[in-house]
């Protein structure tokens, strides 16, 4: 610690001891050990009051019989547990149920089928035509609005700068008038042929 943090305190103490001192070699009772003490008093009757009041908040745990608590939480808790495992019994049900035919395997085979079915249903009838109305709707408002810079519909193969040329395919303004000159010359000798 500071040197300066400890000799703030420690002069305070050595000032209210010399006060003190000097107030009781010449018995007066103007000294700071009255003072401290009403403070004191005070300060022990404000704790105490604190003292109780946490204490009544903190009564509330016996109004509960913990007893009666505890079997109320059993019984309220059994029946969740049950009801989280009752697929269980579907299990139960099942198996009993295949065991009484003589191809038990044959059973199982319809199940799979009819748990495909019902899986190919709800993939085609909800999830498909959910996303496809999606993007219709998507593209829908994209050819309503023109092209827009947050939300383009990109078409890769109409794109001239995506197109890759091969080297000798590349045309300089000076080759394009050669070419043109060319291409007519060119002409010329397949119609000579």
């Amino acid at each position: 610690m500071s040197p300066i943090i400890l000799q703030i305190p420690f002069g305070i103490f050595s000032l209210l001891f010399v006060w003190e001192y000097i107030a009781l070699r010449q018995n007066l009772d103007f000294s700071p050990s009255v003072y401290l003490q009403y403070v004191a008093d005070i300060l022990g009757r404000f704790f105490e009051a604190c003292g109780h009041f946490v204490a009544w908040i903190s009564s509330f745990l016996t109004v509960f019989d913990f007893d009666d608590m505890y079997k109320a939480g059993l019984r309220l808790v059994n029946p969740i547990i049950e009801i989280i495992f009752s697929g269980y019994h579907f299990v139960i049900g099942y198996v009993s149920e295949i065991n009484i035919y003589d191809y038990p395997y044959i059973v199982i085979a319809g199940s799979i089928i009819i748990v495909g079915s019902i899986l190919f249903a709800i993939y085609y009838f909800v999830l498909y035509k959910t996303v496809n109305a999606y993007i219709t709707n998507f593209k829908a408002k994209v050819t309503a609005n023109g092209p827009d810079r947050r939300c383009v519909e990109l078409n890769l193969r109409d794109h001239p700068s995506l197109h890759i040329q091969k080297p000798d395919q590349r045309i300089t303004r000076s080759a394009s008038r050669n070419n043109s000159v060319n291409d007519g010359e060119s002409d010329s000798d397949s119609d000579s042929d």
